[in-house]
Formats: C-alpha cells, sequence, structure tokens
C-alpha cells in the first residue's frame, strides 16, 4: 500500500530503474518531485501558522471572557492583573507563528523554548507542569536549519494534542498537582538528532500510519490535520515524526503516556 506522495514517487522510481527507463522518465519525474516538495513547502509556510494561532486565539478567546467575568466579579485586582499579564504573555509567543519564513540555523533547544513560551499560559490555564528537558542537558543540543515558525507551529500542535489527552484521562489532580506533566527535551542518544514530547496522558492507541492521515482524529472536536501537518514539516526538513514505545528513549520514568519524536537526522555511527 502507498501511502503519501513522498513514497509514491520512491516507487515510481524504483519501477523506473528496474525497467532501465532512466533516460527516457528520469527528466519528467525529477521535475514531478521538485514540484511536488516546492508546493508542500509552500503550503506548509501557509497553513502551519495558521493551524498553531489556530490554538492560541482559542484560548486568547478563553482568556479574555474570564479576565471580563473577573471583572464583573469583582475580583481582587492583584488576581486581575495576573490575568491580564498572561493574555500579553500569550499574545507575545503568537508572534513566532507570523515571524519571517526564510530557513535558518538555529538551536533544538531555542525552539523548544520558544515552543513552550507560546503555549504556556494555556498550560498554566489547564494546571499542566511542563519540564524542558534541554535546559538540563546543555551538552545535547543541536542545530536544526529550517523554518522558525512551521517547526514551533508543529511543536504547539503535539503539545496540544498532550494538553488535550491529559485533560481527557487524568481526572482529579493529586495533592502534589504532578498527574499533569509533559517532559519535552533530546533524545539521550548520542546518534540520533530529535526533539522527544512524552506526557503522563494515556497514550496512543492507533499505529503511526493511521494518525498521521489527514482529517483523522479521536477528539470530539478534531480536524484531524495537525499530526498530518507535523508529519509534513518533518519531512520537508529531511526528518521524520516518530511514535516510540516507553523504552525506546531514555525518558524519565513518570512519562507513561505518549511518546513523540520529531527526528531531524542519524548522525554516523
Amino acid at each position: 500500500v502507498i501511502r503519501g506522495p513522498e513514497q509514491a514517487i520512491s516507487v515510481l522510481w524504483d519501477k523506473v530503474t528496474e525497467r532501465g527507463w532512466q533516460k527516457e522518465l528520469s527528466p519528467y519525474i525529477e521535475k514531478v518531485e521538485s514540484t511536488y516538495a516546492e508546493v508542500r513547502d509552500t503550503l506548509l509556510e501557509a497553513a502551519g501558522p495558521g493551524l498553531g494561532l489556530s490554538v492560541v486565539f482559542h484560548e486568547l478567546d478563553r482568556g479574555v471572557r474570564d479576565l471580563a467575568r473577573a471583572i464583573d466579579d469583582n475580583t481582587d485586582p492583584s488576581q486581575v492583573s495576573s490575568m491580564a499579564r498572561h493574555l500579553v504573555e500569550l499574545m507575545q509567543g503568537a508572534s513566532y507563528f507570523v515571524r519571517g519564513a526564510s530557513r535558518k540555523a538555529f538551536s533544538a533547544a531555542e525552539l523548544v523554548h520558544h515552543a513552550i513560551f507560546s503555549i504556556s499560559p494555556r498550560l498554566q490555564y489547564h494546571g499542566i507542569q511542563i519540564t524542558d528537558g534541554f535546559v538540563n542537558s546543555p551538552g545535547a543540543d543541536f542545530k536544526i536549519k529550517g523554518s522558525r515558525r512551521m517547526l514551533i507551529a508543529s511543536l504547539v500542535n503535539v503539545l496540544d494534542n498532550a494538553i488535550y489527552w491529559i485533560k481527557v484521562s487524568s481526572g482529579e489532580l493529586d495533592e502534589a498537582g504532578k498527574s499533569r506533566r509533559i517532559w519535552i527535551g533530546p533524545s539521550g542518544d548520542a546518534n540520533v538528532d530529535a526533539i522527544l514530547i512524552a506526557d503522563t496522558g494515556p497514550g496512543i492507541e492507533d499505529g503511526a500510519e493511521i494518525i498521521v492521515r489527514p482529517f483523522f482524529s479521536r477528539k470530539d472536536d478534531g480536524m484531524g490535520m495537525g499530526l498530518y501537518f507535523v508529519n509534513m514539516t518533518m519531512q520537508s526538513h529531511s526528518g521524520r515524526l516518530e511514535f516510540p514505545s516507553i523504552g525506546d528513549y531514555d525518558i524519565p520514568a513518570a512519562y507513561t503516556g505518549a511518546i513523540v519524536a520529531m527526528i531531524f537526522g542519524e548522525k554516523a555511527r
């Protein structure tokens, strides 16, 4: 079964090579391949920030309503000020989605920092703790060359999925308030440049090939475009999206839910 344009083109190359028809067909297939990549990247540059901003704007709408309600209820001014400050931080985070789309080199730790900053008001609202694994592992940082806003939008989409499923599964918080947690950090494998996202939710029940299909979602109001976009973004950055099992990477033991790996390359062993 052929899944996706990249695999279809790869299969076509194999068939042409088997028949020895490279001279006749290679120029056409190369043009199809390069045009597809150009159209794909243009689509991702246009759609990615919108998908990320939809998460931010949903929380902005909620935040504005909560702020107005707090004023009507004569809430303590210091608490209202704190709520207003969170709204400002939310919009500052949104600015990362609309900055220039040129492909530049930046660090994975920087990318993670900006993604967490963008979604931090949402995490605070839902009482979810997040741990940045790059902070305590500076030696595991690595460079990425690509579109910062596409990759931040991808990370925010993965984090948004984690938030949703943690809310669905966790119920009441434990006494320490730590049952809702997300960890995001390096792979811990010196041979693999990857950003891992792990949570304390229910885990993933479907296979990787299913959950990256467009319009597939188990959320009650899901569009089924988030992981599809993330998967295409990783392909456009010569990487891949994977869903490892517990034990495949060195992840803190408390995170027994879903694990998502954004893999940017494997180093020579």
